[in-house]
C-alpha cells in the first residue's frame, strides 16, 4: 500500500512539473505588458450603435447612462439601444423619462443575452439606421468619457473587432463591501489575459481573448452573420473562434477604457467562472475539429491563432486534473491508512 501511494504521489509531481514547463512559453507574452502601445488618430469621425442588455438591470444602469452623457465624443455619432425583456421594467419608465433619444426595445423572448442581442441586431438591420461599428455595453459597466473617443481612434487600425482595457468599478463604491478579495482577484483576469496576452497577440498576428464587456464589432460581421448569431455561454469566446475561421482581425486597444463590476463572494466568483468555463467548453466542441484543419495551411506558415486556440489550454487543464486527481489520492490514502490504524494517515 505504501508503495502504490509513493508511485501515485511521485507521477502527481512529475505529471505537474511537465504541465508547469508546457505553460512557460506562454511567460513569452508577459513581457509584452511593459513595451508601450502606440496611441492612434483616426481622421475619421465614425457612427456607432450602442448594444446595452438591461434585463432587470435598472440597479445598475443608471450609473452606466451618466458616464454615456459625459462622453467626450459627439453624441449625434453614436445611438442607444436598451434591450428589456418585460414592458414594465422600470428601466423603461427611467430611459423614457431621462435619455428620450434612446430607443428600449423589449424581447419578452429572451433565454439569454446572446438572444437579447440578435434581437437588438435584427430591429437595427430592419430599420434604415447605417452604422459603422457597434458596440456592446453590460448595464452594469462605467466608460471613461473618452471611451468612445478612443474607441473610434481605434478604428484607424481597421480591426474588426476590437477590445477595450477593463478596470475594477467596484474600487468608486462608497460601501466598503463592494471591494473584497473576491473582486481584487476576480479582476485580476483582465490583466492576464489583455496586458498579460493580448499586448503580445496584436504584436504577432494572433487573434486576440476577446472580452464582451465594451466589445466594439464591426458592421460587416453583423451583416454577414445577419444578426448576433454567437449563441454559447461564452458568445465573445465563440466569436474569437469565428474570427480565426472567417479571418477577421483583432485589436486590443488599452486607452478605451471600461469599468466592470467584479463580484464580491466566493459563491459570486465561482459562478460566473462555471459560465464562462461552461461557455468555453461548448466552443471547443463546436469549434476544434474546424480550426485545427487550419493550423497548418499547405504552403503557408502555421497559423498561430488555429494553434493557440487549439491547445493553450491544455497545460491548464492537466494542472487541475492533476492537483484534483492528487487530492483524491490524499484523502483515499488517508481513509485507509486510518481504517489500518497507521500514523501515516497524518500524512
Amino acid at each position: 500500500m505504501l508503495t502504490f501511494f509513493a508511485i501515485v504521489l511521485i507521477s502527481f509531481f512529475v505529471l505537474g512539473i511537465i504541465s508547469t514547463l508546457l505553460y512557460i512559453p506562454r511567460i513569452k507574452y508577459f513581457r509584452y505588458a511593459f513595451k508601450p502601445v502606440p496611441k492612434l488618430k483616426n481622421d475619421k469621425t465614425l457612427h456607432f450603435g450602442i448594444i446595452i442588455p438591461a434585463r432587470n438591470e435598472f440597479g445598475t444602469i443608471q450609473g452606466l447612462m451618466k458616464s454615456l452623457e459625459q462622453q467626450t465624443y459627439n453624441k449625434s455619432n453614436f445611438d442607444l439601444y436598451i434591450i428589456v425583456a418585460d414592458k414594465n421594467d422600470p428601466t423603461v419608465e427611467y430611459i423614457h423619462a431621462n435619455y428620450p433619444d434612446c430607443q428600449v426595445l423589449i424581447d419578452p423572448d429572451q433565454k439569454s443575452k446572446a438572444n437579447a442581442l440578435d434581437f437588438a441586431f435584427q430591429h437595427i438591420l430592419k430599420s434604415n439606421k447605417k452604422y459603422d461599428a457597434y458596440i456592446i455595453v453590460d448595464a452594469d459597466d462605467i466608460l471613461d468619457k473618452d471611451f468612445l473617443l478612443e474607441m473610434n481612434n481605434a478604428c484607424a487600425s481597421n480591426a474588426d473587432i476590437i477590445a477595450p482595457r477593463k478596470r475594477i468599478k467596484n474600487i468608486f463604491d462608497k460601501n466598503p463591501k463592494s471591494r473584497t478579495l473576491f473582486s481584487n482577484c476576480s479582476g485580476l483576469i483582465n490583466a492576464l489575459n489583455d496586458d498579460l496576452g493580448n499586448r503580445y497577440r496584436d504584436q504577432h498576428g494572433i487573434v486576440d481573448n476577446i472580452c464582451g464587456q465594451g466589445m466594439l464589432v464591426s458592421d460587416r460581421i453583423i451583416k454577414k452573420f445577419g444578426g448576433w448569431k454567437f449563441e454559447t455561454l461564452a458568445e465573445d469566446f465563440e466569436l474569437k473562434a469565428i474570427a480565426i475561421l472567417e479571418g477577421y482581425t483583432t485589436l486590443y486597444y488599452p486607452y478605451a477604457i471600461l469599468y466592470g463590476e467584479e463580484p464580491t463572494s466566493l459563491g459570486q466568483t465561482i459562478n460566473r467562472r462555471t459560465r464562462w468555463l461552461t461557455g468555453a467548453m461548448q466552443c471547443f466542441f463546436k469549434y476544434t475539429k474546424r480550426i485545427k484543419k487550419i493550423i497548418h495551411p499547405k504552403g503557408k506558415p502555421v497559423n498561430k491563432s488555429a494553434f493557440e486556440y487549439s491547445y493553450i489550454i491544455i497545460p491548464v487543464v492537466l494542472i487541475t486534473v492533476f492537483a484534483v486527481l492528487g487530492t483524491l489520492c490524499g484523502i483515499i490514502g488517508a481513509i485507509v491508512y486510518g481504517a489500518m490504524h497507521n500514523p501515516m494517515w497524518y500524512w
